[in-house]
């Protein structure tokens, strides 16, 4: 229904909001609403580290400066800006309203006052659990070698993954995923030490991939038999922990090993669900399209969430809740990854190393509470929303609260239309702050409607 809607001119001005993370690509849709922590830094100037930019943005220019002067210096961020050439085009047809902060209000979750445990999901209270409870349209066959990367690197883990909506996909990405299990020649290496483990899987993982490409990477990952049913009867891998599904021998009963590792459990209800991230050790945000939702609840419960910023919103919004969380950098650090390969690591090493695990987990805790009911953002979207119906835009005190930093904003608005402190993306050059009139569309045709 949103996608048609967005085809026609409704209203006078029309505004995008990234439930779904992407732009609409139609005229008739204006402003499309983001986060100054959501967007690339060339947009917002919201850059912590290198870590959040690409490889590219950094020119030779720039090199010589830290990660630290990065993150504290504007000269250094200018000049990360003056290098960055931008993607081919633009990442919106809309015009970027950049809300301060993460630009969404979450009511916080109601936690379940006890705990099933892993039982009612039949997971081993003894495993290390991975959990990647997404919809599985998210996760891109590059993430199948991710998580194959996690069971090579750590023997007593599991991988938990939830069934779609629809049998069918569950089978069609099973297929996929056994196929980028099958490519490559890493379980020789699995077969003959009977021990894979960091740095063993990296090597492992090398052969792999480049196999994996040569295949041509299909709907069946390039490995897949082909032969599962495509009804809508309820997924059931069981058969394929038996060596003999892969062809027996060494090779199938190493591929077995690594499937039976590897647990589908149905979709939950609203607290069945944080009973599965409650009975986890580790949450896995896929890449390049990670969410918003599952990765919330998760920090609320206090569960490590490994997360790799891309370079779009849709896979960067859990390195955005990190920022709200303001962990200090030597833990951030230890769960947003710079690149592919620290990502399997920071995985790794919370699931290995349980003291790293609850430390990082209990900093998470304590700092939860920043994500809910942020009265900045209320503020936020209340000034953006009056100065796109050309209304003068509320104080703190018309709202009934003064939220941090609103009192400079407030001073903006006398006298004249203002957006607070959002700031308005002009397509492929870092954000400037906003003061006066929203820079409007264009009019639309026919209708006689102003921006004026």
């Amino acid at each position: 229904m949103s996608y048609f809607l967005q085809m026609g001119r409704l209203a006078p001005v029309q505004c995008l909001f990234w439930g779904n993370p992407i732009t609409s690509g139609k005229a008739g849709v204006d402003y499309f609403i983001s986060g100054d922590r959501m967007e690339l830094p060339h947009r917002t100037r919201d850059i912590p580290d290198a870590a959040a930019l690409p490889a590219s943005s950094l020119s030779s220019s720039s090199s010589s400066s830290s990660s630290s002067s990065l993150s504290s210096s504007v000269d250094a961020v200018d000049a990360v800006d003056a290098s960055w050439d931008g993607p081919e085009g633009d990442f919106y047809s809309e015009q970027v309203v950049l809300l301060a902060g993460q630009g969404i209000w979450f009511a916080a979750p109601e936690l379940p006052v006890s705990l099933t445990g892993r039982a009612p999901f039949g997971l081993g209270e003894g495993w290390t659990v991975y959990a990647c409870p997404q919809s599985l349209f998210k996760l891109h066959p590059s993430f199948d070698l991710v998580l194959r990367d996690v069971l090579l690197g750590d023997r007593n883990g599991h991988v938990v993954l939830t069934h779609d909506r629809r049998p069918r996909w569950t089978k069609q990405f099973a297929r996929r995923l056994r196929g980028s299990f099958a490519a490559g020649e890493w379980y020789e290496a699995e077969a003959g030490s009977g021990s894979v483990s960091a740095p063993n899987w990296r090597e492992a993982a090398d052969s792999l991939a480049a196999e994996y490409a040569r295949s041509g990477g299909g709907d069946d990952g390039g490995g897949g038999n082909g032969d599962e049913d495509e009804s809508e009867e309820p997924y059931d891998g069981a058969a394929w922990c038996d060596p003999g599904a892969w062809g027996g021998g060494v090779v199938g009963a190493a591929l077995a090993q690594l499937w039976q590792r590897v647990h589908f459990v149905p979709r939950q209800s609203n607290d069945g669900f944080l009973q599965l991230l409650a009975a986890s050790d580790v949450v896995l945000h896929p890449f390049p399209f990670d969410g918003s939702r599952t990765a919330s609840e998760a920090l609320a419960l206090g569960k490590p969430v490994v997360t790799l910023p891309t370079d779009q919103l849709r896979g960067r919004m859990g390195w955005a809740l990190y920022r709200t969380l303001g962990l200090p950098p030597e833990l951030e650090a230890g769960v947003v990854a710079r690149d592919r390969d620290g990502y399997v690591d920071n995985a790794l090493r919370l699931g290995r190393d349980k003291g790293w695990r609850q430390a990082v987990g209990g900093a998470i805790a304590a700092n939860a509470f920043k994500l809910w009911e942020d009265k900045q953002t209320v503020f936020e979207w209340a000034a953006f929303l009056a100065t796109a119906a050309g209304r003068r835009p509320p104080t703190p005190r018309d709202l009934g609260f003064n939220p941090p930093g609103a009192e400079a904003a407030a001073e903006g608005a006398a006298g004249s239309a203002s957006l607070g402190s959002a700031q308005v993306s002009d397509g492929g050059r870092a954000a400037a702050r906003f003061h006066g009139e929203l820079p409007g569309p264009e009019p639309p045709r026919g209708d006689g409607f102003s921006t004026a």
